[in-house]
């Protein structure tokens, strides 16, 4: 089958402008490698630098919001209502981690169960009552062990610091040799005003033993474990601190005179009182724990 000439001198035109595009791409990569002309080298040069200038930009902004992220503050978005009216829900928290000092992880290893395996940068100063802190929860499912979870995170008010001896009476929060006021006033006044409504229900506070009747009206004393500090396992000791010593030993059976602690501890609560799971239904949380200390409220929408 033959072709039409006009059909002919199309394709005969087509290949032609094809050709001469090809040609001139050979020609135009040919002369950037080796003869660029001054004005093609400068426009070249402008956009390579312009490159490199983004991509080192890029770099730096990656460098400086992980370095921000670890070193000196994280934010997070509170879903809880537990530390109302302070933090209401759906409010982001700045956490500052300069303060306490950031916490390096030496293990990358974050399953359920696993330890956590970290230390922690020098701070600005301690932690002190009446910080509102971030921190892992530091239980398993069960609540029946010490256990590091990085997706589970509490926001709430230090009570009580290492070393102290914390109690509630009559709905207040006390810490023996100090008159300092904790946590949220006003609704501790509200709950001591109507200790005899709470005080009949069924309440799961710790220890959650028969031997100790705690209630969120009425609760302690007790003793916050310091690092070096030494305590006789009687069997009233031996309930409130036998979690604590098993997560520090990583031995389920406790067959001990006394026992010194390893770490430091905190009893955290929410300022919610009323509706607030916190050291006085899981017991006393480990420092190395703490995340950070909040310095900033934002208000949600």
């Amino acid at each position: 089958m033959s072709l039409s000439r006009d059909f002919q001198e199309c394709i005969t035109a087509e290949l032609s402008s094809l050709c001469k595009t090809f040609f001139f791409v050979v020609k135009f990569k040919i002369n950037l490698i080796v003869d660029i002309t001054p004005v093609s080298k400068r426009l070249l040069w402008r956009v390579i630098i312009i490159l490199k200038g983004l991509m080192l930009t890029i770099v730096m902004f990656l460098i400086f919001y992980y370095f921000s992220k670890i070193f000196i503050k994280d934010t997070f978005i509170v879903n809880s209502s537990s530390m109302k009216p302070t933090i209401m829900p759906g409010d982001k928290i700045v956490v500052n981690k300069l303060l306490f000092g950031a916490r390096i992880y030496t293990d990358f290893k974050f399953k359920d169960g696993s330890d956590l395996r970290s230390f922690r940068i020098y701070g600005i100063r301690d932690i002190e009552r009446n910080d509102i802190i971030v921190f892992n929860y530091p239980f398993d499912k069960e609540c029946v062990k010490i256990q590091f979870r990085i997706n589970y995170v509490y926001t709430k008010r230090v009570i009580g610091l290492p070393g102290d001896i914390v109690s509630i009476s009559g709905g207040y929060y006390r810490v023996a040799g100090t008159n300092e006021e904790l946590g949220n006033i006003r609704l501790q006044k509200l709950l001591s005003a109507s200790q005899s409504k709470y005080l009949q229900r069924k309440q799961f506070l710790f220890p959650n033993h028969p031997d100790f009747q705690w209630t969120i009206i009425n609760f302690g004393p007790y003793y916050i474990p310091r690092k070096g500090d030494t305590i006789e396992l009687t069997k009233d000791n031996t309930i409130l601190y036998k979690t604590l010593i098993e997560y520090e030993t990583g031995k389920e059976t406790i067959i001990l005179k006394s026992y010194t602690f390893k770490y430091n501890y905190l009893f955290v609560a929410g300022d919610n009182i009323f509706s607030s799971k916190d050291s006085r239904y899981f017991g006393v949380i480990p420092e190395d724990y703490i995340i950070g200390v909040v310095t900033k409220v934002i208000q949600g929408k």
